[in-house]
Formats: structure tokens, C-alpha cells, sequence
């Protein structure tokens, strides 16, 4: 028999070591589509829930304090070294009436706030809401669902590291 240009004769060990890579290569691509799906699911809840507060009605509230806060986060690389990552947070604190009794409340954006790698776009958060201004606060339909003062979903706030 003539031989084959680039093929060789595998033997037992050879099989079972193509049939095992062929099982890992297997094994990770179903983990891929897994946490693919996962991560569009939670998502796609993400929006859901976001979407339903966005229907909430607004009560009149007042801006009671206004701070921008940084957050610094340190993390050792492979090679040993720290490195310190620095984000930082619109602190913003409202006051309005709903169900019948005044409340405070923290929350900026209809889904979780979120930490901003600039401070410029933290400062521009905060510029919004000087200190005094009255404002519309979305209110929850019972007391324990909380309040909001922005109602605006954009896609960068959904899967956004939240503070």
C-alpha cells in the first residue's frame, strides 16, 4: 500500500487521547452556550423589571444632598503587582410624600445606579440634581418598591458593573 501525504497511523492511545480533546472541546462549547444564554436571560429580565417601573407615577420631591464619590478598588495582578482602579458614584438624596408619609430616597436611575470610570460622567449626574431643585420622583405603587428619578433605560446601564 502506498502512503497517504500527511496522514499517519494512530494508534490506541492516540484514538482515545482525540476521542478525550474531542469530549473537552465538546464540554466547553456547551459551557459557552450556557453561560451565552444565562447572561442574555438575565438581561432580558433585567429589561422586564425596568420596564414596569418605568410606568411608576411621579410625586414631587426635593434634592436634600448632592456628593460624588469615589470608589477605589485594588486587585493583585498575576505577577504580583496591586493595581487600584478608581470609579465614581452620583450620591444623590431626595425627599417626597407618597402613601400617605415623607420618605428618602437614593436611587437615580430606574435600574440599579450604576459607577461611571470617568468623573465627568458622574459630575454630569450630579449636575442635574443640584441641592434644593425640585424634582419629579417616580413612587412604586406600595411603599416597600422604593422611587426613582430617572425613568430613561439606556442599553450601556443593563449588564453595567451597579453599586
Amino acid at each position: 500500500a502506498l502512503p497517504i501525504l500527511g496522514c499517519r497511523a494512530v494508534g490506541r492511545r492516540g484514538r482515545r487521547r482525540e476521542r478525550a480533546l474531542g469530549l473537552v472541546v465538546l464540554l466547553l462549547g456547551v459551557a459557552l452556550i450556557w453561560l451565552a444564554r444565562y447572561t442574555f436571560t438575565q438581561r432580558k429580565q433585567q429589561l422586564a423589571e425596568a420596564r414596569l417601573k418605568v410606568g411608576w407615577p411621579p410625586v414631587t420631591g426635593t434634592i436634600t444632598s448632592n456628593a460624588l464619590q469615589e470608589l477605589e478598588e485594588e486587585s493583585t495582578n498575576s505577577d504580583g503587582t496591586t493595581e487600584t482602579k478608581t470609579q465614581y458614584a452620583p450620591r444623590i438624596t431626595y425627599r417626597y410624600e407618597a402613601h400617605g408619609q415623607v420618605s428618602t430616597g437614593t436611587r437615580i436611575h430606574v435600574l440599579e445606579d450604576t459607577a461611571y470610570t470617568t468623573r465627568g460622567g458622574a459630575q454630569a449626574v450630579c449636575d442635574r440634581y443640584p441641592l434644593g431643585t425640585t424634582v419629579a420622583v417616580y413612587v412604586g405603587p406600595t411603599p416597600s418598591d422604593g422611587a426613582y428619578l430617572d425613568g430613561q433605560i439606556s442599553e450601556g446601564q443593563i449588564g453595567r458593573a451597579h453599586v
